[in-house]
């Protein structure tokens, strides 16, 4: 009887078993929009995330889309304070706009550039 015990908590501990070595860490998600002073989308406007700390290393580039957005995506676990630099043309952002960017999270910052 012991051993019937036995195999029944195995089988009933299977699907929690599995469900748990199937889980995935999610990412962590920078979403930067930018717009214009009027609050237009800019599109082909160029995204630099950098930091301004001696052990970061992020210091990445892209471009906008149609709808102004540039999406980086970060190992999972990453966390990070990251300054934000939109230029499209002469027009660019102000110099103190950064994100904050917490693990496993996709967060969305919207700067504006001006001529």
């Amino acid at each position: 009887m012991s051993r019937l015990l036995k195999m029944m908590a195995i089988v009933a501990c299977m699907p929690v078993l599995t469900l748990v070595s199937c889980y995935k860490e999610k990412n962590t998600v920078a979403e930067v929009v930018v717009q214009d002073i009027q609050g237009k989308p800019v599109e082909g406007a160029s995204v630099r995330l950098f930091c301004k700390v001696t052990n970061c290393t992020v210091d990445l580039t892209q471009t906008t889309e149609s709808n102004g957005s540039a999406t980086f995506k970060f190992k999972p676990g990453t966390e990070a304070l990251l300054w934000i630099e939109a230029k499209k043309g002469s027009s660019t952002n102000g110099p103190n706009d950064y994100g904050n960017f917490e693990q496993r999270k996709t967060t969305t910052v919207t700067v504006t550039i001006t001529p």
